[in-house]
């Protein structure tokens, strides 16, 4: 699971947590002995309280940081392309020439990796952004 993916389980898990306190509250107030109008104050409370708008900007923010491509570095010269794939990496081994269509691929890879090699450390790395210049200047390298 990627970071973007992370932040939006976040946000739908902080708004199901919401749901699930207006459910307790609807089951607790709106029994045959209980008072209609307490549980809707509560739930007005839920709803529109600080809880759910703090609730409602984690979810817009996660939604717009999986939506991002980096657009402050997206330039007429620069192509920024959001791509995820996994390599596994060791400080003192060769680089990386395999990617991983999955994270649990390069764990699986990182694993074998350990097994074959104790002592040594491999870690798992997620690439998030493909960044291509369509045309350079005397600076710049393609």
């Amino acid at each position: 699971m990627n970071t973007r993916t992370r932040k939006l389980v976040s946000a739908i898990n902080l708004l199901r947590g919401m749901i699930q306190t207006a459910q307790g509250t609807l089951s607790e107030y709106l029994q045959p002995d209980g008072t209609a109008a307490v549980a809707l104050d509560k739930l007005l409370g839920i709803f529109d309280g600080p809880e759910q708008r703090a609730a409602e900007a984690f979810a817009q923010d996660a939604v717009l940081a999986a939506e991002s491509v980096a657009p402050e570095f997206a330039t007429q010269d620069l192509t920024v392309q959001d791509v995820t794939f996994w390599f596994v990496w060791t400080k003192t081994g060769a680089v990386p020439r395999r990617a991983h269509d999955t994270e649990l691929a390069a764990l699986t890879e990182a694993a074998r990796l350990a097994r074959k090699n104790p002592g040594r450390k491999f870690i798992v790395l997620e690439a998030t952004h493909k960044l291509s210049f369509t045309k350079g200047t005397d600076n710049e390298t393609a």
